[in-house]
């Protein structure tokens, strides 16, 4: 059972990378393939292509370092990477299923009443109860361990309560910690024999990821987060709570997103690099790719790079083994789900509660300013919008009507492209407009993009 939730806390972890065809062969010239991206790691076979032109799945496992294992899948879809953004700015709505049964992104700055719908199970309880330095069914640092082992022990509605509240505090804590420093000052897990670092593991998930380096300054953001700098890169912080049959998964996730046009890379890129994970994963790093080919078919693909400390031992070949038969099986349940998400339609429209609590401080306060500035003062909800940021359109009807465009500077959605802010528009001055948009330029560190 153990390594079956395994396969799927492996499998649940999506990182999302939207590709288009690079580049159209001209006339006379072979197709780019399309799956060219995740080269060196994969290579499909010419059986692999017909699976997937006859709308098979197709999953593997790939050679993989001691410790660590690696999985790939594909499938055709009809849908676009633009549709594949908008889901994931909704990450809520793209995973939460039975599969998923809680799930929340964090506010900027994280909140606790983001973690309101995430409790313990009666089993973890249990286990918390039994837990001790260097023997412990939870990933936990020293000071966690102490802490909720102590709150489990009272054994009421008033000791469960207690345990989720101090298990929530402690998620907070680590989300908090992450985005000040990463995971570089990320304490030890001790839940086993040998404390494990963060940082190493994924350092080491992550340098192994070369396909990756196609993308400039992407990995070395993540590795070095938050101490550089990928300016086309917009990111947050979500948590979920993912279980097949038995034990859940808690986890927290940092999800990079960028878009590029024109060139041989990537039309966009989402990538989520574990930050926490309750069971079994000590590192991952996750990629989803919308891939294009030469006659306008499209496929999603997915790679995941984890290491998992139930390798270790003298058992750990056969553990392997059985592991990555269960991934081959599980991998076409988790790709169906998102291929069936996607294919819905549209994520559904974000409100302004949403907005205000995702929305970069400086955001929020402009927006309550504005508010008092401006009647009426109503927020848009433009599907133009939707579609650039995942979130209403910043516009405020009246003396202020702000322009698509410069939607990403105010909700500090990288790149941050001003233009278009203080044109004119339906024959309007440019002079009420220009002390608010000159203020979120200044407040958000917004340049723009040349």
């Amino acid at each position: 059972m153990a390594r079956h939730l395994v396969t799927w806390a492996f499998l649940a972890t999506w990182g999302i990378a939207v590709v288009g065809q690079g580049g159209q062969g001209g006339q006379g010239t072979t197709p780019r393939d399309p799956f060219a991206f995740f080269q060196p790691p994969v290579s499909l076979t010419s059986t692999d292509r017909r699976a997937l032109d006859a709308g098979r799945p197709i999953v593997r496992t790939l050679s993989a370092s001691a410790g660590e294992v690696v999985v790939f899948s594909a499938a055709r879809v009809d849908v676009d990477g633009a549709r594949l953004v908008a889901w994931v700015r909704r990450i809520e709505e793209l995973k939460r299923g039975t599969l998923v049964p809680a799930i929340g992104r964090f506010s900027d700055p994280p909140q606790i009443a983001d973690l309101a719908a995430l409790e313990l199970e009666p089993d973890e309880l249990d286990d918390l109860r039994r837990c001790r330095p260097r023997d412990c069914a939870l990933k936990l640092h020293g000071e966690e361990l102490a802490t909720l082992a102590a709150r489990a022990q009272l054994r009421t509605q008033a000791g469960r309560a207690a345990t989720n509240a101090a298990y929530r505090e402690a998620l907070l804590a680590r989300a908090q910690q992450y985005l000040a420093s990463g995971l570089a000052t990320t304490p030890p897990y001790v839940d086993g024999s040998t404390p494990v670092i963060q940082d190493r593991e994924f350092a080491a998930v992550a340098n192994r990821s070369t396909f990756l380096e196609q993308v400039p300054g992407l990995v070395e953001y993540l590795r070095r987060y938050p101490n550089g700098r990928f300016p086309r890169g917009e990111s947050f912080l979500y948590w979920s709570k993912e279980r097949l049959g038995g034990k859940p998964v808690v986890s927290i996730t940092h999800v990079v997103v960028s878009q590029w046009s024109g060139g041989s890379l990537p039309e966009a890129i989402v990538a989520a690099k574990q930050v926490y994970a309750s069971h079994y994963m000590t590192g991952s790093l996750a990629v989803t790719t919308i891939l294009a080919g030469g006659t306008g078919e499209r496929f999603l693909a997915y790679l995941n790079r984890s290491r998992v400390d139930i390798l270790d031992g003298f058992l750990g070949g056969l553990v392997r083994r059985v592991m990555e038969r269960r991934l081959r099986e599980d991998a076409a349940i988790v790709v169906d789900h998102l291929r069936r998400r996607l294919q819905s339609g549209e994520p559904p429209a974000m409100t302004d509660q949403h907005f205000m609590g995702r929305a970069p401080r400086a955001a929020r306060e402009l927006l309550t300013e504005s508010r008092r500035r401006t009647a009426p003062a109503t927020i848009t909800a433009a599907a133009p919008a939707r579609r650039l940021a995942g979130l209403p359109a910043f516009g405020l009807r009246g003396r202020d009507e702000w322009q698509e465009d410069g939607f990403a500077c105010v909700a500090g959605l990288p790149p941050c492209d001003t233009r278009g802010l203080d044109a004119p528009r339906s024959g309007r001055s440019t002079r009420s407009r220009q002390p608010i948009c000159t203020a979120i330029r200044r407040r958000m560190s917004c340049e723009r993009e040349k």
